[in-house]
């Protein structure tokens, strides 16, 4: 989920691409026949339009991409429906695709699991809000539906941004402070400040810590020297003490629901 809002700075616009790494927790289980598992791969530095495949590969044989998800996050407002797709190959007709849901500082909780023999979808029991989902099989899709989006299905609920003042006109060698305001964080999440040039990619400048304050350039911007941040209630400042000509460009603050996927979506 992203939430985020706009600044300009004199005129123009800027922005890296955030460094991607893959780590996976662990790698092999050993487990009895009936049994469930959930393999954990942590991913960080996507884009919206990047991808996470999972492949099998079998001793003797090539490697095998066995589940993929189009799209794994949705930005939807309450009463609306949204659909997550799965894509799944190379399954026997007793095989099953699980959907599960994760909340920050909760387990993985099952929504419902479809054959893919017959397509037929089993919601789980156990899980409190299992009567506003659907589950269907079209073809080698997977899809988990939502009908009636409520706050209870959101990962982090009540989540917002907003920016006090949206431009600034200031010289050489001044000073501005651009402010963003974040309600309904949690301890673990971070407010991160971008810079985009026109023509040319995000750059995140700096991020700042719901939790601690704390602030962490970003090692990959060129000017990040020049850069601070603070965090003073809910506001989340990008402090920019001597103004260049450098500077120019628009600036914007952003926070990320980060996802975990497995064979699982958060939403």
């Amino acid at each position: 989920m992203f939430l985020g809002t706009g600044v300009i700075l004199l005129s123009v616009i800027l922005g890296i691409e955030a460094q991607r790494s893959v780590s996976q927790k662990k790698a092999s289980w050993t487990k009895s026949k009936g049994k469930s598992v959930i393999f954990d791969c942590e991913a960080t530095g996507l884009s919206s339009g990047d991808y996470v495949h999972w492949y099998q590969k079998k001793e003797g044989e090539p490697f095998k991409r066995s589940v993929t998800q189009k799209k794994a996050s949705w930005t939807k407002s309450k009463g609306k429906s949204v659909i997550f797709d799965c894509e799944a190959t190379g399954l026997s007709s007793s095989n099953y695709v699980h959907w599960y849901q994760k909340k920050e500082g909760e387990p993985f909780k099952r929504v419902l699991y479809i054959s893919s023999g017959t397509g037929s979808t089993t919601k789980d029991n156990d899980h409190p809000q299992n009567a506003d989902f659907s589950g269907e099989k079209s073809g080698n899709a997977y899809k988990l539906k939502i009908s009636n989006i409520k706050m209870i299905h959101a990962v982090i609920e009540a989540q917002s941004l907003s920016q006090k003042k949206a431009s600034w006109t200031k010289s050489k060698g001044k000073s501005v402070i651009f402010d963003c305001e974040a309600t309904g964080l949690s301890s673990g999440n971070y407010v991160h400040w971008y810079q985009k040039k026109e023509g040319e990619p995000f750059k995140r400048v700096l991020y700042i810590s719901s939790g601690t304050g704390s602030t962490t350039k970003d090692n990959d911007h060129p000017q990040n020297a020049d850069f601070s941040g603070e965090k003073s209630g809910n506001a989340y400042k990008l402090k920019i003490p001597n103004i260049k000509m450098i500077h120019a460009g628009t600036y914007y603050c952003a926070c990320w629901v980060y996802h975990r996927d497995t064979n699982a979506v958060d939403y």
